[in-house]
């Protein structure tokens, strides 16, 4: 992570986001504080495989949100969590379309690091249901993209597995190649 000046040190909550990252990443990203429980980051499960994290947005890098964090601003994590999920609902919309030579899976990239806070904004996933025309089953294979495809596409949703496997074993900042969708807007992973 890059030093970041007095505007990384300063919470403010219009630019805090919560991103998904694999299981184990935010233990991995705070070992350098294993004597210090407060500058651990803040951690959430999310479904098996990937957990959330949380970050503020800063002119020249991320910064994970710690515990000292969540103290000085006086908030627990689930209000924490209701401000980040707010504000990745108000970032700007992504642009979706065919993944190339993908047939059925569509493709959301992203080029601000937020690619995976979309995950959160409800608004935009019940958009996207509707427009291609019922629930879908969805990946984060990397921090800036998200694919997905429809629910009642079998052989899409195992060609997604695939290509979702591909990619992280190829990426050089992996998040996962599970897959999960909304149930009852609830996500979770996607046994079927």
């Amino acid at each position: 992570m890059a030093r970041l000046g007095d505007e990384g040190k300063t919470f403010t909550p219009e630019k805090v986001f919560l991103v998904l990252r694999s299981a184990g990443f935010g233990k991995r990203a705070g070992q350098q504080f294993a004597n210090d429980e407060k500058k651990q980051p803040v951690v959430r499960p999310f479904v098996e495989g990937i957990e959330i994290l949380y970050v503020l947005d800063t002119p020249k890098a991320f910064r994970f949100i710690n515990r000292s964090d969540l103290e000085t601003a006086g908030l627990n994590l689930e209000r924490l969590h209701e401000i980040a999920s707010r504000n990745a609902a108000n970032l700007k919309p992504l642009k979706y379309g065919p993944a190339p030579n993908q047939p059925d899976i569509f493709f959301m990239p992203a080029g601000d690091g937020l690619g995976t806070a979309r995950v959160f904004d409800g608004a935009l996933w019940d958009r996207i249901e509707k427009e291609v025309g019922g629930p879908v089953v969805i990946c984060a294979p990397t921090r800036d993209w998200v694919l997905f495809v429809k629910q009642e596409n079998r052989d899409g949703i195992e060609r997604l597995r695939g290509l979702a496997n591909r990619i992280v074993r190829g990426e050089a900042y992996p998040v996962s190649p599970v897959v999960f969708h909304r149930q009852n807007g609830v996500w979770q992973a996607y046994a079927g």
